[in-house]
């Protein structure tokens, strides 16, 4: 284990360069940048980075917006390529800003021939959730700017951030706390950032925040919220698990939530089952789930108390009791609460 551990540490990429920040520092803006990837927060942060950057004068009459809306039309595309080569109106260049068109991981040729011959008095700023770089518009955006992808950070980037910002307000964080603060936000900067600012304002007039203060404020993911649930069952002790499974309903999550985290919990022991049995280590498995360490290491305890067979069952039959409760056969409640009864008392050898 000791060795696959530093193997991957010894094989983790390293962070791409900022190249949003190195263009800003040096002045060597570009015309043309696609910003794109599952870092959302990061993403968004440079997205208003460099529309600040490259505010125009005059910005009413030069400063233009467009919103894709995760399917930009073609009526969209000719619009935005108008506004492309219409000059600035009495300011040195103009600024377009655009999100979630699409064009960048399906092609549009509108767009493509407006970003070939796109002025110099033009600046245009791309957000998109993904792109296809064999496409011909990526390889035209490139040719007068930069294609910038923002993945999800690794631990030393998430704790770099999160320190960054508790200093500039003031803060202090334990190790243990930050980890159990981690281990309930997971490592989407948008919910860490978000679940900072109300730790912040939650601890004015004092600098440390204390683990009874993450209790008190941070909401845990709905995935946590049902692992207590998939644990006992793990482990078949049908009182934890009927407990658990009351919690979840006075906690008001509706009962087709509820069976809906449950498959997915099992389709995640699944997956770390195979891993698991392919040799994979800790670290490897919690990076392809995108979770914490300590949160990929509960699952892997999970997993290993139940078959292959019996995680495939288990999401055959939730199957089942969905299709039960739709037609009006079963009771919500008492579908789920036979499931759980059934698998916290279940043997191996029954399957």
């Amino acid at each position: 284990m000791a060795a696959n551990n530093k193997d991957y540490k010894k094989n983790r990429k390293a962070p791409a360069p900022d190249w949003v920040e190195l263009d800003i520092k040096s002045g060597n803006l570009k015309h043309i940048y696609v910003l794109y990837g599952e870092e959302t927060y990061l993403r968004d942060a440079s997205f208003k980075r460099l529309s600040e950057q490259l505010m125009p004068e005059n910005a009413e009459m030069n400063l233009i917006s467009f919103n894709g809306e995760g399917h930009g039309s073609q009526e969209l595309a000719k619009e935005i390529a108008s506004a492309v080569s219409t000059m600035p109106f009495l300011a040195e260049h103009r600024l377009i800003c655009v999100k979630y068109t699409g064009w960048f991981k399906n092609g549009n040729a509108i767009m493509e021939e407006a970003l070939e011959h796109i002025p110099d008095t033009t600046y245009i700023v791309f957000a998109e959730n993904a792109v296809d770089k064999r496409k011909a518009i990526c390889k035209k955006a490139e040719d007068s700017g930069r294609l910038v992808e923002y993945t999800q950070l690794d631990e030393d980037g998430l704790k770099r951030i999160i320190l960054t910002i508790l200093i500039k307000n003031n803060k202090k964080i334990r190790p243990s706390t930050y980890e159990y603060f981690l281990s309930k936000t997971g490592i989407s900067m948008t919910i860490i950032r978000s679940e900072l600012e109300k730790l912040i304002c939650y601890t004015d007039g004092r600098e440390e925040i204390t683990i009874a203060d993450v209790d008190a404020i941070v909401s845990a993911r709905p995935e946590d919220n049902v692992f207590p649930l998939v644990n006992a069952l793990s482990e078949r002790d049908k009182t934890s698990a009927l407990k658990a499974y009351y919690n979840l309903l006075n906690n008001h999550t509706s009962m087709y939530s509820i069976i809906s985290l449950l498959t997915s919990q099992f389709n995640v022991l699944l997956i770390v089952k195979d891993m698991s049995a392919k040799g994979a280590s800790e670290e490897e498995i919690a990076a392809k789930l995108k979770y914490k360490p300590y949160a990929a290491k509960m699952r892997m305890k999970a997993a290993s108390r139940f078959s292959k067979k019996e995680l495939i069952a288990f999401i055959d039959d939730t199957i089942k009791v969905q299709e039960k409760v739709r037609f009006g056969i079963m009771d919500e409640n008492l579908a789920l609460e036979r499931l759980i009864i059934k698998y916290s008392m279940r043997l191996r050898e029954e399957l």
